[in-house]
Formats: C-alpha cells, structure tokens, sequence
C-alpha cells in the first residue's frame, strides 16, 4: 500500500475525477475547502491501508493549526501513551481558490493574491520537534509542509475558446504565475502547477446550467 503524499495526492486526483459529477455540483453550493480535506484525509487512510492517521485541523494553543497532520506509529488507548509510540510524518495546508461564489459572478483576484500569501506564510520549513505533543519525523526530505491548492472555476456557458486564450484557462494560468512570484514549486518540478481534474462538467439548477472545471496542485516552498 503506498504510504508517500505524492502516490496519495495522484490516485485522489483520480478519485475526484470519477465522482466529477458530485464534485461539480459541490462547487456550486460554497467553498469546498473542508470537505476536500476531510476527503483527502480519509483516501489517505484507505489508500495507506490503514496505516496512517490523518488528523484535521490539529495544534495545540500557540502552535500553527495544520489542515492535516498524518500520523504513523501504534495507536494506544490513551493521547498521552501514544504520543510516545507515535509520530508525525506529513504535514499538509490546504488553499481553494475560486473564480465565483457559488453560482453567481465574483472578482476572486483579490482573494486569491491574499490566499497564496496566507498559503507562502504556512509552508515554511517545519523546524520543531513536536506538534500537537506528537514527535515530528518528517517524510519530506527537507522537512517540507505541503499546500493543496484546489482552483474551482465555474461558467454560464460551456468553454469554447481555443487553448489558452479562454477566461477559464486564464484563470488558471493567472494563479501558477502569482505562485511562481511568491516562490511555490509542485512536488520536485522547478514552478508550480495544477493538475486538470476535469473540464466544463454540466450542472442543471432551476432550470438554468453551470459548468465546473477543477484544477488541484501539491506545493511546497523552493
């Protein structure tokens, strides 16, 4: 079973993309933020055949409260016992960017610049021995938190536009260059980039359509 972030976030891409229906509808009713990480933390589980422990939304008071910390280890009955056999091994944030607010037009550019600075301030190397009591031996060789950055973009209209020149993919395009400025990278490739989950799926509401795109990338600082 693979037990690395990298096996875990690619076989959750696929994931997504055979419930792309749910998911799409799912954009449309608000951020989709703890919901995809609640999702990601229990594929990590299943997929690690249950050898790994995501938690969400975890630290103590004082410490930096991380979307997903993973544990590996030996569970015992009590916190206190099992912060001795068990450890950290991933620490993950995560960021949903979105172009419109559930089904209706919105200016995301401002929020989208302050999420990816909120997102450059939690990534920074993990340099504590603990976190949330639990000692902390990372996966990642340079002791690296990762960012899940999950891009919704929603339409009226079906995405016609030739590659590139659209208003989706300049969308999506706008948000690797902003990244690329602040100094993200995607796994070991030298900028950051978004993996396509799916493209213009129709949704029916009242008589009226809307069409989901979903983009997802795994960051970390250079």
């Amino acid at each position: 079973m693979p037990t690395g972030i990298s096996p875990n976030y690619y076989s959750f891409i696929q994931y997504l993309k055979r419930h792309k229906q749910k998911f799409a509808f799912l954009q449309l009713t608000g951020r989709m933020e703890d919901m995809l990480v609640k999702e990601f933390a229990h594929h990590i589980w299943k997929e690690s055949g249950k050898s790994r422990y995501p938690m969400t939304n975890v630290g103590n008071k004082g410490e930096q409260k991380f979307d997903i910390i993973v544990l590996r280890g030996a569970l015992k009955e009590k916190k206190g016992e099992s912060e001795s056999s068990c450890e950290v091994c991933t620490l993950i944030e995560a960021k949903y960017l979105q172009r419109r607010h559930r089904a209706w037009e919105f200016n995301a550019n401002d929020e989208t610049k302050a999420s990816l600075k909120e997102l450059h301030r939690q990534l920074k190397k993990f340099k504590q021995p603990k976190h949330y009591d639990f000692p902390v031996s990372l996966q990642a060789r340079k002791r690296d938190v990762y960012g899940l950055v999950i891009a919704s973009y929603v339409a009226a209209e079906r995405d016609d536009q030739p590659r590139g020149t659209s208003e989706k993919e300049l969308f999506f395009t706008d948000i690797k260059n902003q990244a690329t400025g602040l100094g993200f990278r995607y796994l070991d490739l030298p900028s950051p980039d978004l993996n396509k989950v799916y493209d213009d799926v129709e949704v029916n509401l009242l008589g009226g359509k809307r069409y989901s795109s979903l983009r997802v990338g795994l960051w970390k600082l250079k």
